[in-house]
């Protein structure tokens, strides 16, 4: 179930931290979010929050999460206590962090200005400035999936693009499967395990699933 993109900032802030990712500003933590909402859609066909992404000069934009963190400016974020949210959203939290959370905010700017989503909402925006209408255009949810998905298949076939070059393989199918096992109650240890990108590399994905099948059945 989607939830609130102000409470999935706050465990991405969280799990970043844990990964030693401690430069997450108000701009990176746009852009990761943006990230999260794409795997999420991909991974598992539904939002990871419910709010709308938004086509601002510097990239993709959530104004909820952007105006609750603006004053740090340019500088990092806090990492909150752990946050409880969906295991599917900490996936989808993981696999963007993995992704380009080593990347400085102005990267991930051009990388996301370089991208099908922004740029093909970008110019909606400049003409509703134009027309003296100020509400920025949204990203488009089908252009996200599309995007992210194709993301996955180029790490599923090996073929990792430049700006993934820090990311893990995953199969598709078996994130669907985790999925529907996730349904049952989780373990302590089997949510620090889904939190671990090691997890998600060939073979070990298989292993986990039929221990989780065994134990739930």
């Amino acid at each position: 179930m989607p939830i609130s993109a102000k409470i999935v900032a706050s465990a991405l802030l969280y799990e970043a931290k844990q990964m030693g990712i401690n430069d997450v500003s108000n701009m990176k933590l746009q852009k990761l979010l943006h990230d999260t909402q794409g795997y999420h859609l991909a991974l598992f066909e539904t939002r990871a929050f419910t709010n709308e992404i938004e086509a601002w000069p510097h990239g993709s934009v959530i104004p909820a999460v952007y105006h609750e963190y603006k004053a740090y400016e340019n500088a990092a974020i806090p990492a909150p206590t752990f946050q409880q949210i969906p295991e599917t959203t900490r996936t989808a939290i993981i696999y963007a962090l993995t992704g380009r959370g080593e990347k400085s905010a102005i990267e991930l700017r051009q990388e996301n200005h370089d991208e099908a989503p922004w740029k093909e909402a970008w110019p909606i925006t400049l003409w509703h400035r134009m027309t003296n209408r100020f509400k920025a255009a949204n990203i488009n949810e089908n252009t996200m999936k599309t995007l992210f998905e194709e993301k996955i298949t180029k790490r599923q076939n090996g073929k990792l693009a430049n700006d993934d070059e820090h990311c893990f393989s995953v199969d598709l199918p078996a994130f669907r499967e985790i999925e529907r096992i996730l349904a049952a109650p989780a373990s302590e240890a089997l949510i620090k395990f889904m939190r671990t990108p090691s997890v998600f590399e060939n073979g070990k994905i298989d292993e986990i699933l039929r221990a989780r099948q065994q134990k739930t059945v």
